[in-house]
């Protein structure tokens, strides 16, 4: 059973279902933000970027959303990442710094593939899936991936130790 989104039209269910929402999950979703970006002011961007990423949702799926706090869980993670990316992006423009992100070698690698290596690592347990991300497509080193994600590098190297194994696994099977 899922969660029943408000009709749009109906402005005071709208304000109801965000104040409780909000209320309700707001606080966790600051804090998992603010884990994988490690900065508050980058934190409080996502979440309200989930807040706004729900409101369009509204007029679509069907008035239903599965499982609403890990939808907005997804969501948060995801725009973190989006943030990241383009807090790196824009200090390598500004330093002058190549940019060997992923973004560079796109254009080389098929449109199917990506989408299964997305799928793939999005299948990862969320803390797996995060470190092979920053560590593969942000270049980031097992200790930057730890100071970021609050953690010890042993842990953030098991994670991605097991995360590939997973990733390579999956993208084998599909």
């Amino acid at each position: 059973m899922g969660h029943h989104l408000p009709n749009p039209e109906d402005r005071e269910g709208v304000d109801r279902f965000f104040e409780e929402t909000q209320q309700r999950l707001g606080e966790g979703l600051l804090k998992r933000a603010f884990s994988i970006t490690r900065d508050w002011h980058m934190a409080e961007d996502v979440v309200q970027e989930a807040w706004t990423r729900l409101h369009a949702a509204l007029g679509g799926k069907n008035g239903e959303i599965r499982d609403l706090p890990s939808w907005l869980s997804r969501t948060v993670f995801h725009v973190s990442v989006d943030q990241i990316r383009l807090s790196e992006r824009r200090r390598r423009a500004h330093t002058g710094a190549a940019d060997l992100s992923w973004s560079a070698n796109e254009e080389k690698i098929s449109e199917e593939w990506l989408e299964q290596l997305s799928l793939a690592l999005a299948r990862l347990p969320k803390q797996q899936g995060l470190v092979v991300y920053l560590r593969h497509m942000l270049h980031y080193s097992f200790d930057e991936i730890a100071w970021r994600i609050d953690a010890n590098p042993a842990t953030v190297r098991s994670n991605y130790r097991h995360g590939m194994v997973q990733l390579r696994h999956k993208l084998k099977c599909e």
